[in-house]
């Protein structure tokens, strides 16, 4: 995906990492596939805001995390409603990024995301 807040993403990432290692268990399956939505919905809100990405594309990627989450056990409902706080709160912040940062976030993702192919 084209996201373009690469440093809010990071945050995202690493704060989610920070939480996993802050509990003395291993989250269970329903709260992993929660933060894996999430993160889907923030990676998805980066993309738009970013651009180079088709909104088919985006529908694409969205059933395929969807449909992967599903096969591991998550509903729909629960789905839609972590995707959708996880874009919620990336476009927020993005929203808040002087025009200067914003610009840096699209293209160090943009960075992140060709070195992932």
């Amino acid at each position: 995906m084209n996201l373009s807040i690469a440093r809010p993403l990071t945050l995202a990432v690493a704060g989610l990492l920070v939480s996993l290692s802050l509990h003395a268990q291993v989250p269970s399956a329903t709260e992993m596939n929660a933060q894996l939505a999430r993160l889907g919905g923030s990676m998805q809100a980066a993309a738009e805001a970013c651009g180079g990405y088709s909104n088919e594309a985006l529908a694409e990627h969205k059933q395929q995390q969807k449909d992967h989450l599903a096969q591991a056990g998550m509903d729909s409902v629960s789905f839609e409603k972590q995707f959708i706080a996880g874009a919620h709160e990336l476009s927020t912040r993005f929203r808040s990024m002087p025009d200067a940062e914003r610009q840096a976030s699209c293209e160090e993702f943009r960075q992140h995301l060709s070195a992932m192919r």
